[in-house]
C-alpha cells in the first residue's frame, strides 16, 4: 500500500508540474526517453535467500550466505545465485576477511543493506546501520543490486575497504569503508528528492565510470566522523547523471564548515555527463558547489579538473578568466546537456553563455577601429567582468571601381565566357590630384610633402600607361589657383608653384576658399570619373576667415561690382573689429567670449551652463604685456567637446539663414582704417553695404531692435569660418577621395597645442568624414621640421600614394554565385595589366586554382587564387596583392547554360556589360546569380560591400532546327498546381508521387507558387505505352490541409520536354481544409500544456498514455466532457483516487482510448505513434481511402488509423517515406499532430505576442517552437490566409484540477 501511495504521489508531481509540449518534427528523429529514477523496494528483513542451492565458494554450496562467510577464507569470492541476500543482525562474521560476494546479475541477485524500516527507539542514529562487515578487510560487490532505503545512517558500518563493481544501488547510504570506498560502473537510484550518498565515513571515495539517476540530490560531501581528522578525497571519474523533476542541490554539494585544518580534495576527470542540475550561486558549476549557502563554504575545499585546481580558499582560482575563457583540460571532457553550450570544463556561466551584458559607448581609435567597454554579469554566480570590446573599422563606403562582362552565347556549345575586372574594364586610367595647401605657417611643409607624393606616384612603373594630373591650390584670407589642373611629370613643378612671388600676397586663414577653387578646378575635368579624384587638404586648422559661394558683390574703388567668387576675409585681433576688401565685421574673439552655454537674449544674460566667460589674464596671458602674443592659449575650442560645438554653431547659421554679421560701427583701431565708409555716416556705411551684398543679405550686428549690440547671438569670425570649412569639405568628401592633414609646425606663434586646440579638433572632424578612404590622416603629428622628415608624416603620405594607387588591397575577395540558368565550366585565365599570369590546378582539388608569375606557384605561394564550391554553387577569387588602379585585373570564366529551350522563340535579353537596369528579371538570361565585392583597401581597412553589375545574354531557337545543341540527357515534364480550394491562393509544401504500372518514378513538392514539377526520365518515358497505367496523387497534404482524394489519371502526351511550357499547362489540384471532429473544441485555444517545475517543457522526452488521455479530455468541447463524464472504470490499475482516473474513464467510455486488456490500462506507458494516430483517428467518422501514405505499416494493426490521420492532413512521416509506428511518440511530436486536429496553426514568429509563456528548451528556429507556444498558451486568435492564424490577445490558463485528484 505505502509503494503504491509513493507511486501516485510521484505520478502526481510528473503531471501537474509538466504536461509537455510541441509537435512531431518529421524530419527530426525520436529522441531516446529519459531516465528516471527509480526507488526499488526494500528488502524483507530476514529474507536471506531462496530455493537452494544458491551460495557457493568454489564448488562447495552453503545452506545459508552467513554460513558461507563464517567459512570463507580471507580473500575468497562468494558465488551467490538467484535471489535475495542480508547478513543485516547476523553479526560481525566477516572480521579481518578479504571477500568479493559475485551476484548472477542486477536482475536476478539482490543484496540488503539493513533494515526495512529503522528501529523506531533508534531512528536517526548510527546504529541502524549494518554492522555485518565491522571489522572486515575489503568487502568487494559484483553483478547485483544493493537495496538501501530512505532513512539516515544506513550502509556498511566499520568495514575497511568496501569495492562495487557492476552493480545497482537503490537508496540512500552513508557507510561505506572506512579508509576507502570504491565504485565502478555502478548505478545510483536516489530516493526521491534526497542524496545517494553521503561521504560520511571514506577518506577517500571514488566514482568510476558511475551513472546516478536522481530528483534534486546526487552527493552529499559531508562528515561527522572524519570532520577535522584528515584530508578527505573524492575522484569523480567519467560519470554520467540524470536528475529529474526538483533541482535542490550540485551532483558533489560540500559543506566544509567542520573540517578543521584539513581540507576535502575532489578530483574531477574522464567524460562526465550531467542533466537537469542547477548551477551553484557560489561556485558557478553544476558538478560541485555549497548548495547556494556561503555558510557551507568556509575555505577548506579544493577542487580539480585533471590537474588544474579551480577553486580554493573559498573561491575561484581566477574567477575573471574562467568567466572569459573557461577552463580546458586535456583528457577531461563535460558535458551539461545544455542547448548550445561550449565544451568547456569550467565555469557554467562561459560555458552556457549565461551573462547578461552592458555596453558603453563606442569611441575610436586613431587607426579608425572601435571600442567600448563590455561590462558581463554571470547569471549564475553575479561574477562581473569588464574588457574592452574593439572592432574593425566601420566598413569605408568607398565605391570600387568594378565591371563584369560577358560574350555572346555560343548556341554550338551553349557557352559563354564572363569577365570578372578590376578596376572596370570601360574606365579612363588617368587620375586628378588636388593640393589644398595652408600658406600661412606650413607652405614649404606643405609642398615638400606633396612633391614627395607626386614623385613616388609618378614612379610606379603602372603609370606608364596612365595619365596623372595634378592642381595645387594656396589658401590664406583667400584662395588662388597655383598650379592648374595638368598632367605632370615633374615633381618639381609643385614646390615651383608655392614660391614666395605666388603666394606672397596671402593673408590670413580661409580653409572654406581653398577648397572652393579645388571643387571647381576637379569639377571641370568630365574626362576623369569622380572616383578617381582626389583631395589633399593641408593645414593646422586655425582657419578664421570664410567666404561666399556663388555671385555675389565686390567694393572696388567706392563702386558695387559682381565679380563672382571673392573672399571676405577676416582677421581675428583682441579687438573685435576685422577688414576685408572695406568691408568690417564684428567677430567672436575666442579668447575674449569663451563660453559653453547660451546666451539668453531676453534677458541679456547667461543661461545655465555659460562658464568661462572672458577669462582672466592669469589663465591666459603668458606673453608680456603689449606684445603680440600676450594672449597665449587663444586657440582653446568653446563648448568642451567638437560635437557641441559643431552643432551650436550650426544652429545659429541656420537661425540667421546663412547670412553674414556685419559690423557697421566706426573704428579706428588697428584696421579702422580699411572699415567700409571710414569717412562716412553711418546711415551711408549701410547703404554702401546694402548696394554690396544686398539689402537682406547680412546681419547688422550691434544694430538690434533696441539698438543694443547683439553680436553673441550670431556666427561670425572663427565660429563661422569653422562652419563654412566644416560643411564645404563634407559636400566634396561625398564625390571624391578627400584626405585632411593636420600639420603643426613647431617654433611658430601656434604653441602649447593640445587636442583641445580648435584646429585639431576641425582638421579631426575632417579626418572622421573622410573615412570613405580608411586613413585617418588628422593625428597630431606635431612637432613637424621644415623639411617634412617625420616618419609619422611620411606614413601618412604613404598611405595616400597608395589609396591612389590601388582600386582594392590585398586581402580582397569576390564572390561569384552561378545560379540555376548556368553550370560552372572551369576559369579560363587572368591578366594583370593585359599580361597572362601562370594558372595552376590544385592536384587534389581540381575545383582550386593557383594564379603566379611561373609554374612554382603553390598555394603558399600565389598572387590570386579561385575556389569553386560544388554544393552553394560558388567561387571564391582571393586577392593577395594589392590591385593597381593603372594595371586592372581580369578574371574570366566559363558558364554554360543548363537547360536549353526547344521551342522556336528568343530567351533572354542581350546586355553583356550589365549596364541595362531596367531588364525585368523574368525576362533577362543572366550569367550569374550575384557576384559580391567584399574589398579591403591599401591598408587593411574594409570596404562596404558592393556588387558586380549582371550580365545578360540571349538567343533565339528557330522553328525549323530547335536551336541545336543542349544537353545529351533528355527529361519529361508534368507539373500541378496546388491551391486552396476555398480562396484559391497558391500552397506551399503538398508532396506528389507520381507511378507508372503502380511504380512510382517521379516526386514532387509544390513551391511557393504552389507548382510541383515532376521530372521523368527519358528510359521511363519510353516505358509507357497503350496499356500502361500511368496516375499522379497526393501524398501528403500543405499544414492545416486534408490530402485531396486518390489516383488522377495521366496521359503519355500530357508529359513534355520543355520545363517552362509544363508549368504553363499545370493541373490545377485544390486542396480544402482540415476540419475539427465534433466532439473537440477548436473554438477556445487554451493551453493544454503546462511545463515542468523547473520551467522546462521537455519537447524530446515521452509523453505517457495518462497524460494523453488527459489532454485530449481537456479538448473536449465542455457538454460533450460533461455530458458524458465517468469516473469509474474497469482498470484494476486506475484506482478511484488515481489524477488520472475522470480523463481515462470518460475517454474509454468515449471510445476514444482502449486499455491495454479489459482490466488493464498501463497508464505511465510511454505512447507510441501509432496509438496516438488512432487515438487521433477515432476522433473521425470517415474511413481510410485505402491510400498507402507510408512504407512500414502494411499490415499493421493500426493501418487504417494512420492512413485516415495522414488523409486529414493530422500525422506526416519521415524523409524516407516511413512512418515509423513503434516508435515512442515524443512531446514535440504529441503538440504538433494536436494542433493539426484542432487547426491551431500559427504560421510564423511573428504570429505570437509578447508577454507569452516561453521556455529554455524551445527556442525560435527550433523545428517545434510555434507548436510548443501554441500548445503551452491560452490565447484569442484571429484566421489568417489559408488555415493559419495569428494571436490577438493572452488569457489565463483554465483550472483543471476539479476532474483531478
Amino acid at each position: 500500500m505505502k509503494r503504491r501511495i509513493l507511486s501516485s504521489l510521484m505520478a502526481l508531481v510528473l503531471v501537474f508540474g509538466l504536461l509537455p509540449a510541441t509537435a512531431f518534427a518529421e524530419e527530426t528523429p525520436d529522441a531516446e526517453p529519459e531516465v528516471t529514477a527509480v526507488e526499488a523496494p526494500p528488502a524483507e528483513e530476514g529474507e536471506t535467500q531462496l530455493a537452494a542451492p544458491k551460495v557457493k565458494i568454489g564448488d562447495t554450496v552453503y545452506d545459508t550466505l552467513e554460513a558461507a562467510v563464517t567459512a570463507a577464507a580471507s580473500g575468497a569470492t562468494i558465488q551467490l545465485g538467484a535471489g535475495k541476500y542480508t547478513l543485516y543482525k547476523k553479526g560481525a562474521v566477516a572480521k579481518e576477511k578479504d571477500l568479493t560476494f559475485e551476484g548472477q546479475g542486477t536482475d536476478k541477485t539482490t543484496w540488503g543493506i539493513g533494515a526495512t524500516m529503522p528501529d523506531p527507539d533508534k531512528f536517526g542514529t548510527e546504529y541502524n546501520g549494518d554492522y555485518s562487515f565491522d571489522g572486515a578487510g575489503t568487502i568487494t560487490f559484483r553483478n547485483m543490486t544493493l537495496q538501501s532505503a530512505k532513512a539516515d545512517y544506513l550502509g556498511f558500518i566499520r568495514a575497511n575497504n568496501t569495492v562495487v563493481e557492476n552493480c545497482i544501488i537503490n537508496g540512500k547510504t552513508f557507510y561505506w569503508g572506512y579508509t576507502s570506498a570504491t565504485f565502478r560502473n555502478t548505478t545510483f537510484n536516489c530516493p526521491f528528492g534526497d542524496y545517494a550518498l553521503w561521504t560520511y565515513s571514506s577518506p577517500t571515495m571514488t566514482f568510476d565510470t558511475c551513472t546516478f539517476n536522481s530528483s534534486g540530490k546526487v552527493i552529499n560531501v559531508y562528515t561527522d566522523f572524519g570532520a577535522g581528522k584528515n584530508d578527505i578525497i573524492v575522484n569523480f571519474k567519467g560519470c554520467t547523471v540524470v536528475n529529474t523533476g526538483l533541482r535542490l542541490k550540485q551532483v558533489l554539494n560540500i559543506n566544509d564548515s567542520n573540517m578543521g585544518n584539513f581540507k576535502y580534495v575532489l578530483n574531477i576527470s574522464g567524460n562526465n555527463t550531467v542533466s537537469g542540475v542547477n548551477a551553484d550561486s557560489i561556485t558557478c558549476s553544476r558538478l560541485f558547489g555549497f548548495g547556494g549557502k556561503t555558510a557551507n563554504n568556509s575555505g577548506r575545499s579544493v577542487v580539480k579538473f585533471g590537474d588544474t585546481v579551480v577553486w580554493q580558499d573559498g573561491k575561484m582560482v581566477d574567477a575573471k578568466a574562467y568567466h572569459t575563457d573557461g577552463v580546458k583540460v586535456s583528457g577531461v571532457t563535460y558535458d551539461n546537456k545544455v542547448a548550445g553550450a561550449n565544451d568547456s570544463l569550467y565555469v557554467e556561466g562561459y560555458k552556457d553563455n549565461a551573462f547578461k551584458y552592458s555596453y558603453g559607448e563606442w569611441s575610436k581609435n586613431p587607426n579608425g577601429t572601435q571600442s567600448r567597454e563590455v561590462t558581463k554579469t554571470c547569471k549564475y554566480c553575479g561574477q562581473v567582468v569588464t574588457f574592452k570590446e574593439t572592432k574593425d573599422a566601420d566598413p569605408i563606403d568607398w565605391d570600387v571601381s568594378k565591371s563584369k562582362t560577358a560574350t555572346k552565347l555560343d548556341k554550338k556549345t551553349w557557352t559563354s565566357d564572363v569577365t570578372l575586372s578590376l578596376p572596370s574594364a570601360e574606365e579612363n586610367l588617368a587620375s586628378d590630384v588636388v593640393f589644398v595647401l595652408d600658406k600661412s605657417q606650413c607652405r614649404n611643409a606643405s609642398a615638400t610633402a606633396a612633391q614627395e607624393l607626386v614623385s613616388q606616384l609618378l614612379a610606379q612603373q603602372e603609370l606608364e600607361k596612365a595619365t596623372l594630373k595634378v592642381g595645387v591650390v594656396a589658401f590664406g584670407g583667400t584662395a588662388i589657383v597655383v598650379r592648374d589642373l595638368e598632367e605632370i611629370t615633374d615633381a618639381k613643378d609643385l614646390k615651383d608653384a608655392v614660391s614666395n612671388k605666388n603666394v606672397g600676397g596671402l593673408h590670413g586663414t580661409n580653409i572654406q576658399a581653398g577648397l572652393i577653387e579645388a571643387d571647381k578646378m576637379l569639377s571641370e575635368d568630365t574626362e576623369v570619373s569622380d572616383n578617381r579624384k582626389y583631395v589633399v587638404l593641408i593645414s593646422d586648422g586655425h582657419t578664421y576667415e570664410f567666404s561666399k559661394e556663388g555671385e555675389y558683390g565686390e567694393y572696388v574703388d567706392g563702386e558695387a561690382k559682381f565679380n563672382g567668387l571673392k573672399t571676405y576675409g577676416i582677421y581675428s585681433e583682441t579687438d573685435l573689429y576685422a577688414y576685408a576688401y572695406g568691408i568690417s565685421y564684428t567677430i567672436h574673439s575666442l579668447h575674449d567670449q569663451y563660453y559653453t552655454g547660451d546666451y539668453d537674449k531676453e534677458s541679456g544674460n547667461r543661461k545655465d551652463g555659460w562658464s568661462g566667460s572672458y577669462l582672466t589674464d592669469s589663465q591666459y596671458k603668458t606673453g608680456k604685456s603689449g606684445d603680440s602674443d600676450e594672449v597665449g592659449n587663444v586657440y582653446e575650442m568653446p563648448y568642451g567637446t567638437w560635437d557641441k560645438y559643431l552643432a551650436h554653431i550650426t544652429e545659429v547659421v541656420k537661425a540667421d539663414d546663412g547670412k553674414y554679421d556685419v559690423q557697421l560701427t566706426y573704428d579706428v583701431g588697428d584696421y579702422g582704417n580699411q572699415c567700409i565708409g571710414s569717412n562716412k555716416s553711418k546711415a551711408e556705411r549701410a547703404a554702401l553695404a546694402d548696394s554690396i551684398l544686398g539689402k537682406d543679405n547680412y546681419i547688422k550686428c550691434g544694430l538690434d531692435a533696441d539698438g543694443k549690440d547683439n553680436q553673441l547671438m550670431h556666427a561670425s569670425g572663427v565660429d563661422r569660418a569653422v562652419y563654412e570649412a566644416y560643411t564645404k569639405y563634407a559636400s566634396m568628401a561625398e564625390k571624391y577621395h578627400c584626405y585632411p592633414i593636420y600639420v603643426n609646425r613647431a617654433g611658430a606663434y601656434d604653441r602649447a597645442m593640445t587636442t583641445q586646440d580648435y584646429g585639431y579638433q576641425l582638421m579631426h572632424a575632417l579626418g572622421a568624414i573622410s573615412n570613405n578612404t580608411g586613413t585617418d590622416v588628422s593625428v597630431p603629428n606635431a612637432p613637424v621640421a621644415e623639411n617634412i622628415d617625420n616618419e609619422k608624416f611620411n606614413g601618412i603620405f604613404n598611405g595616400i600614394k597608395n589609396d591612389i594607387l590601388y582600386a582594392v588591397g590585398a586581402g580582397s575577395t569576390v564572390t561569384d554565385t552561378i545560379g540555376k540558368k548556368f553550370d560552372f565550366v572551369g576559369i579560363k585565365g587572368l591578366t594583370v595589366g593585359g599580361k597572362q599570369l601562370t594558372m595552376v590546378n590544385d592536384d587534389k582539388d581540381k575545383n582550386t586554382w593557383y594564379f603566379g608569375n611561373d609554374k612554382t606557384v603553390s598555394a603558399a605561394d600565389c598572387r590570386f587564387k579561385v575556389v569553386y564550391n560544388s554544393t552553394k554553387d560558388a567561387f571564391v577569387w582571393t586577392i593577395n596583392e594589392n590591385v593597381s588602379n593603372f594595371a586592372p585585373v581580369q578574371l574570366t570564366y566559363t558558364v554554360k547554360l543548363t537547360k536549353p529551350e526547344t521551342d522556336p522563340d528568343t530567351y533572354g535579353v542581350e546586355d553583356l556589360k550589365g549596364e541595362n537596369l531596367n531588364i525585368p528579371a523574368e525576362k533577362a538570361l543572366f550569367t550569374n546569380e550575384s557576384a559580391v565585392l567584399n574589398a579591403k583597401n591599401s591598408a587593411g581597412a574594409p570596404v562596404k560591400e558592393q556588387v558586380f553589375p549582371k550580365p545578360s545574354v540571349s538567343y533565339t531557337v528557330k522553328s525549323s532546327g530547335g536551336g541545336g545543341g543542349g544537353s545529351s540527357t533528355t527529361y519529361y515534364y508534368f507539373a500541378i498546381e496546388k491551391v486552396d480550394a476555398q480562396d484559391g491562393h497558391a500552397l506551399n509544401g503538398a508532396k506528389f508521387g507520381l507511378y507508372l504500372d503502380g511504380k512510382q518514378v517521379a516526386t514532387a513538392t509544390s513551391n511557393r507558387s504552389g507548382i510541383a514539377l515532376f521530372r521523368v526520365s527519358a528510359s521511363d518515358y519510353r516505358k509507357i505505352n497503350a496499356k500502361s497505367e500511368l496516375y499522379y496523387q497526393e501524398l501528403t497534404a500543405p499544414e492545416g490541409y486534408v490530402v485531396s482524394g486518390g489516383k488522377i489519371d495521366m496521359e503519355k502526351a500530357d508529359l513534355t520536354t520543355n520545363q517552362t511550357t509544363a508549368e504553363k499547362k499545370a493541373e490545377t489540384v485544390r486542396n480544402y481544409r482540415g476540419s475539427t471532429p465534433d466532439l473537440l473544441n477548436d473554438a477556445d485555444h487554451f493551453a493544454y500544456v503546462i511545463g515542468y517545475k523547473d520551467g522546462n517543457v521537455r519537447p524530446y522526452g515521452l509523453i505517457s498514455r495518462a497524460e494523453t488521455t488527459t489532454i485530449f479530455f481537456r479538448l473536449l468541447k465542455d457538454s460533450v466532457r460533461d455530458g458524458n463524464l465517468l469516473t469509474s472504470n474497469t482498470y484494476t490499475d486506475v484506482a478511484d483516487d488515481y489524477w488520472a482516473n475522470t480523463a481515462i474513464s470518460t475517454m474509454t467510455g468515449l471510445g476514444i482510448v482502449q486499455g491495454r486488456s479489459a482490466d488493464t490500462f498501463d497508464p505511465k506507458a510511454p505512447i507510441t505513434r501509432a496509438q496516438f494516430a488512432a487515438i487521433c483517428a477515432r476522433f473521425d467518422t470517415g474511413k481510410s481511402s485505402g491510400t498507402q501514405s507510408f512504407t512500414d505499416i502494411k499490415g499493421h494493426w493500426a493501418e487504417k488509423y494512420i492512413e485516415r490521420a495522414a488523409e486529414l492532413g493530422w500525422i506526416k512521416g519521415f524523409e524516407d517515406g516511413t512512418f515509423r509506428p513503434d516508435t515512442y511518440i515524443t512531446r514535440a511530436q504529441a503538440m504538433t499532430m494536436i494542433n493539426r486536429v484542432l487547426n491551431r496553426i500559427p504560421e510564423e514568429n511573428s504570429d505570437l505576442l509578447a508577454g507569452m509563456n516561453t521556455w529554455p528548451d524551445c527556442n525560435p528556429g527550433d523545428w517545434f517552437y510555434l507548436a510548443v507556444q501554441e500548445a503551452t498558451n491560452s490565447h484569442d486568435f484571429k484566421h489568417k490566409a489559408g488555415n493559419y492564424e495569428t494571436w490577438t490577445g493572452m488569457n489565463k490558463n483554465p483550472d483543471w484540477t476539479r476532474y483531478e485528484h
